[in-house]
Order: C-alpha cells, then sequence, then structure tokens
C-alpha cells in the first residue's frame, strides 16, 4: 500500500498534468488562469478543548482560479474568481467545495469625480476556532458578501468630499450557526484635507443598520430576532512618511444600540491603525491594531487581500498583527507573522423564574506561523507554512484548545 507521501505527490502530478494544457490556452491577455494543490496536516481539526482528545487529519486542497484585468477610457476593470476543492482523509463530514469571487470597477469622470464598485463573495468551511462554545463542532459552510460603492469628490485641490455605501451578509448552511447570521447595510460621509502629498486628514459620520433574524436564544429552544443601530464618529490620517513607510489610522467615537441582545451594547471609542514599513530593500513589516465591535472585525479582513469573513460574536475584539517578510533573492522569501485578539464575551441566562443571569469574561487567541516561498519562474511558486494557534479563557463563555497545522503548495499560473 502507497504511503500518504506518495499518495500526495501522485495528486499533486495528476493536477499538472490535467492543468497544464488548460493555462497554454489561457495565456491571452488580459486574462490569467492557474491552478494549485495544497497538501495539509492539523493536529486539531475541531479545535477540541485542550481536556479532550483532538482529531488529527490530512487534508487535500485543490484550486482553479482565474483573473481579468481590462482598462477602458478612464476606467478599469478587475476581476478574480477560485473554485477550492477540500477534501479529508478521516474526517469525511468536512469535505466541502469552496469558492471566491472579487470584482472591482474603478475611474474618474470629467466632472473630477472618483468613484469604485467592489463586490466580493466566499464560501468556504466554518472556522471552528472563532466558535465559544466547546458542543459547537458541526460542519458548516459559511458564507460571506460584501458590496461597496465609493465615490470621491474633489471640491477643491486641498479638500474632496468622500462617501460610500456597505452592504454586507454572512449566512450558514446549518441551523446550529443560526444566532450569527446577519445582514447590514451603512452609510458613510465626510470631508478629506490633504495639505500635502504626504498627509490626509479626514472627519465623517458613519450610520449602520444591521439585522440577526435568529440572533438571540429563547428558554423554549427558538430563536427571536435582533437589530442594532450603530453610529460613529470618525477621524482618519494617512501619513506617508517616506518611500518606505506609510501609516494609515482611525480612531471613531462609537455608539451601538442593540433591540434584544442590549448585553452587546457598545460605547466608546474604536479604531484601527496600520503600518507598512520597509527598513530595507529585502525587509518588510505590516504591522496592524484594531479594537472595534465583533460584529464590524467579522468583515475586517475584507480591507485587506483575503476575501473571507468569520462570525465573531463578542462584544469588542482587539487584536494586534504583525506580518514580516525577507526576501533573500529574487526568488525566495521567507515569511512570519503573529496574531494576538482580545475578546470581550457577555452573555444573559434565564435562571428558573427569578429573571436572567450576566455572564462576562473573555478569550484570548495568539496565532504565530511561519513560511518559505519559492518563486521558480513567473508561472510556477512552492513553499511550506506551519502555524501555531493557543486560545486561553477566564469565561465560562468560551474555552481554551491548541492547535498546529503544516501545509505545503504547489501552483501554476499564465498571464
Amino acid at each position: 500500500m502507497r504511503t500518504d507521501a506518495a499518495r500526495c505527490g501522485a495528486l499533486i502530478a495528476a493536477v499538472v498534468s490535467l492543468a497544464l494544457p488548460a493555462l497554454a490556452l489561457a495565456a491571452i491577455e488580459p486574462f490569467t488562469l492557474g491552478a494549485g494543490q495544497t497538501v495539509s496536516a492539523q493536529t486539531n481539526v475541531y479545535r477540541v478543548p485542550v481536556n479532550e482528545t483532538a482529531s488529527r487529519d490530512l487534508i487535500s486542497s485543490t484550486a482553479l482560479t482565474a483573473g481579468l484585468d481590462q482598462p477602458f477610457g478612464r476606467w478599469r476593470f478587475t476581476g478574480s474568481g477560485a473554485l477550492r476543492l477540500n477534501r479529508y482523509k478521516n474526517n469525511h463530514e468536512l469535505d466541502n467545495d469552496g469558492q471566491g469571487l472579487q470584482l472591482r470597477l474603478e475611474g474618474t469622470t470629467v466632472g473630477e469625480i472618483a468613484a469604485s464598485l467592489d463586490y466580493a463573495r466566499n464560501l468556504n468551511l466554518v472556522d471552528f476556532g472563532a466558535s465559544t462554545d466547546a458542543s459547537l463542532r458541526v460542519p458548516a459552510r459559511e458564507t460571506s458578501q460584501q458590496f461597496m460603492a465609493t465615490a470621491q469628490l474633489g471640491l477643491v485641490s486641498l479638500l474632496s468630499l468622500d462617501g460610500s455605501v456597505t452592504h454586507r451578509s454572512l449566512g450558514y448552511d446549518n441551523d446550529a450557526y443560526a444566532t450569527q447570521e446577519n445582514s447590514q447595510d451603512s452609510y458613510s460621509l465626510g470631508l478629506v484635507w490633504r495639505p500635502s502629498g504626504a498627509l490626509s486628514l479626514g472627519a465623517g459620520l458613519r450610520q449602520t443598520r444591521a439585522h440577526y433574524p435568529r440572533g438571540v436564544r429563547t428558554g423554549t429552544g427558538g430563536y427571536s430576532a435582533d437589530s442594532f443601530d450603530r453610529e460613529d464618529f470618525d477621524l482618519t490620517a494617512t501619513w506617508v512618511a517616506s518611500g518606505a513607510s506609510r501609516v494609515q489610522a482611525r480612531a471613531s467615537v462609537t455608539k451601538q444600540r442593540h433591540d434584544e441582545a442590549t448585553r452587546r451594547d457598545v460605547d466608546g471609542l474604536t479604531g484601527s491603525l496600520v503600518w507598512n514599513w520597509r527598513p530595507t530593500a529585502k525587509l518588510g513589516f505590516n504591522t496592524s491594531a484594531v479594537r472595534d465591535t465583533g460584529n464590524e472585525t467579522s468583515f475586517y479582513r475584507f480591507s485587506g487581500n483575503e476575501t473571507t469573513a468569520v462570525g465573531n460574536d463578542s462584544q469588542l475584539s482587539t487584536t494586534l498583527a504583525v506580518d514580516a517578510t525577507y526576501d533573500w533573492s529574487a526568488k525566495i522569501r521567507a515569511t512570519g507573522n503573529l496574531r494576538v485578539t482580545q475578546r470581550r464575551l457577555t452573555n444573559s441566562f434565564a435562571i428558573g423564574g427569578a429573571g436572567t443571569q450576566e455572564v462576562g469574561g473573555g478569550d484570548r487567541l495568539y496565532v504565530v506561523g511561519i513560511g518559505l516561498r519559492y518563486q521558480a519562474m513567473r508561472s510556477l511558486g512552492t513553499g511550506c507554512d506551519l502555524r501555531h494557534e493557543r486560545r486561553s479563557a477566564d469565561t465560562t463563555l468560551s474555552y481554551a484548545y491548541r492547535a498546529t497545522s503544516a501545509s505545503c503548495y504547489l501552483q501554476f499560473s499564465l498571464q
């Protein structure tokens, strides 16, 4: 019988042999087409508590990707999509097919108006590490979507009026995660002052309305709906200190009020800070700090390179993240990352006919990872990653767990 390594090698070879002819046909500007194979091993697939026996597994992930970059006049349309086939060696109930889609239209008009339309959608297996319920280990697929329209009107050479409209949604194909399903709409309007090419300062108002169709569990085992209104006064700044350093900051006065889950109301300061620094030609750092509500944190990654969201029902989340890259050569890159997330949790429990009892506390998640990339040529790349997660909790609303994963991938693409 062949070993696991032999099976993985055979699978990669099969993907390569099938993908190369298709890639050769797709090498027509402005299109791109690619294929990739990832093999990973996990020590705690379901992220069970530290005092329980963890389930180990070997996962195979096959992906097909496509992209488009088409300028026309003052406008540019870009898009990318991915189809993913994920198969587990032991936990077959977790086998799933994933999808990803990103579309963007941006440009300017003759009236000094800059505008953009963005749409992102992702379908993937639920993140078991985000759950605060140790008994919630039910396979489910999570669908996250975001649509955003932005416009900027240049009032004078140093001042502009910026506005945006955003719609987001998070859904699951298993009722076990019903309380996390939600949709929200937000609107913002503000002024941005650019006293120099290196500095911009902004101030604006933001209004958000969100709805959880089954956001609160009732004492009878059913659900009731919950909604909230959120108001923010945002102060923003972007400072390009040099060609090697760029800082973006937001400080917001936030007021959030729920119709039902009032224990999650927020009244205080939220914000974010992102610093991109490249001290040398080979070394780069991306450092970010985010403090916001659990609902907003769920979609924070939409503003970066990832188009995924994850259910987060905490009252507040504070995350510090550092990503580092080191280019040993034009083809070899080493990566490292560290993330620490502190969540403030709160809930209410019925006590017979004597009313309710408030339970609070929090948990803290540490994630450390290292990786190595080798870009053999423009169309061929490979690499490996090692990642460790550890969570601690000081409340019965969450639990501690540990998990380690290792993965290697091979990617082909033609443009």
